[in-house]
């Protein structure tokens, strides 16, 4: 676009007039509308992917064994969430461009932070987490190597839970525009994500004591058991809804 359209762009409050050669030319086309509408379809992507995700790990993990199509679910669903961070951060950047009033707003800048977090936390998930589930496909979950882990494993759940949420309710907080500093928000963030972390801490060990029994049994009823993957006979899985 050139520079003195965007320029109009960003003064119109997102508004901008098609060619009037253009026979679809109706008049205003309301473009913050149409960022509007790609952002809040990537929260809905990446929240609901995120969650789904959560939901996903730990229903596959119960038995303490996790097979191939549990991985590949864990794997769509995470690309999901990739997907929804791609329309929310070229739009919400579109849409600050489109409000330069937003640049004051602590509300803002918040919500710029914990996206920020989002995205990392997701990078270390890809780069940390998805391998470590890689390498125990179809075997005991839990192992010596695995616990070395797991406290990576949980902790960067609860960030992504805590993150993804506190993002949409900033999101939809209307009232809160421009209404308090930036560090208002960031320490409520902070305390949230350590009650995240603290919940994990405590609860970690038990759910690894959980996990550790179900891999002892051969991974339960529904995926077979070590010596069956290890003689090459197939895993029959467990029904997928």
């Amino acid at each position: 676009m050139p520079a003195s359209a965007f320029e109009s762009f960003v003064l119109s409050g997102g508004r901008t007039r098609l060619d009037d050669g253009d026979p679809w030319n109706t008049g205003f086309v309301q473009i913050d509308e149409i960022i509007t509408f790609f952002h809040i379809a990537g929260v809905v992507v990446g929240l609901g992917a995120a969650v789904v995700s959560d939901y996903l790990f730990v229903r596959f993990v119960t038995d303490g064994v996790l097979d191939r199509g549990e991985l590949r679910a864990l794997r769509f669903v995470s690309a999901l969430v990739v997907v929804g961070l791609a329309l929310i951060v070229p739009t919400g950047f579109l849409y600050a461009l489109a409000s330069p009033e937003r640049w004051h707003d602590g509300k803002f800048w918040a919500i710029a932070t914990v996206t920020a977090v989002i995205c990392i936390n997701g990078a270390v998930i890809h780069r940390k987490v998805i391998p470590v589930f890689e390498a125990h496909v179809d075997r005991p979950l839990v192992d010596d190597e695995f616990e070395k882990t797991a406290l990576l494993v949980f902790n960067t759940g609860a960030v992504s839970t805590v993150s993804w949420w506190v993002a949409v309710l900033l999101g939809v907080w209307v009232s809160a525009d421009f209404r308090y500093p930036y560090l208002y928000f960031i320490c409520a963030y902070a305390v949230l994500l350590l009650g995240g972390i603290i919940t994990v801490k405590l609860a970690g060990p038990r759910v690894l004591q959980v996990l550790r029994a179900q891999s002892a049994t051969g991974g339960g009823s529904g995926s077979g058991s070590v010596a069956e993957v290890e003689g090459g006979m197939a895993n029959p899985g467990r029904p997928r809804d």
